[in-house]
């Protein structure tokens, strides 16, 4: 089964620019995701029954055309395939005359709460599907900073309350703010064509976290690091 609904972009999505924040597509994408993961069989109340959850490991967005204040588009999300027990989801996004402005892919892995360890798909109580790519043509990436990238800003973000989900960590999503307030803090107004997420640990309720934007040959490196750990990278084209 793909997930195939409308979503309108409203008040609450775009930024004090008038633009539709990273954010605000990946929760679009989120709650897309979870729909389809319920009528599938393993939602979140499936899962957390079981003491499982799903945890985002990579995660690559393609943006073709950022979509608009107002705008409805058609959003699609399926099960792609699962591989050495990771779990792949594609999705893409379409304006309304069927004209492509987004597709993404992430790997995800199945974690047992209480004992934080992963687990193998046949611990849920259903066979995944795996629908393949469907003509989503980008691929996660594993970032790597250079050593010798220039650094263009920083700066510090506490994880707070609001911040995380059920599992008590900063939610997948909320690291597009991250991403959109550092880029401003170094006066880097673009539009992402790409934006590859790379989550490495949990960053969880009190976490303080170094943010900082980096530079080498005309691409950008988002890293964010707690005094003992790096957090998540990202590399935006």
């Amino acid at each position: 089964m793909i997930h195939n609904d409308n979503i309108y972009f409203g008040f609450y999505d775009i930024n004090p620019l008038g633009n539709v924040t990273i954010t605000a597509l990946l929760k679009h994408i989120n709650l897309a995701a979870g729909a389809n993961a319920e009528k599938l069989g393993f939602g979140l109340d499936v899962t957390a029954d079981l003491g499982l959850t799903f945890v985002l490991q990579r995660f690559s967005i393609e943006i073709l055309q950022m979509p608009k204040f107002q705008q409805t588009a058609t959003i699609r999300t399926w099960p792609a395939e699962i591989t050495k027990g990771t779990f792949r989801r594609n999705g893409d996004l379409y304006n309304l005359d069927g004209t492509k402005i987004a597709e993404w892919t992430g790997l995800w892995v199945l974690m047992d709460i209480a004992e934080r360890r992963v687990r193998k798909p046949k611990a849920l109580p259903v066979a995944i599907p795996a629908h393949g790519l469907l003509d989503v043509n980008i691929e996660v990436k594993k970032t790597a900073i250079p050593d010798n990238a220039q650094l263009l800003a920083e700066y510090s973000h506490t994880v707070m309350f609001s911040d995380a989900d059920v599992n008590f960590h900063m939610n997948n999503a909320i690291y597009g703010n991250l991403i959109e307030n550092i880029l401003q803090k170094a006066k880097i107004n673009f539009v992402p064509k790409q934006v590859h997420f790379n989550y490495l640990l949990e960053a969880k309720i009190g976490d303080k976290i170094l943010v900082e934007c980096k530079t080498f040959e005309n691409t950008l490196y988002i890293a964010g690091s707690t005094a003992e750990h790096r957090v998540f990278t990202a590399e935006i084209l």
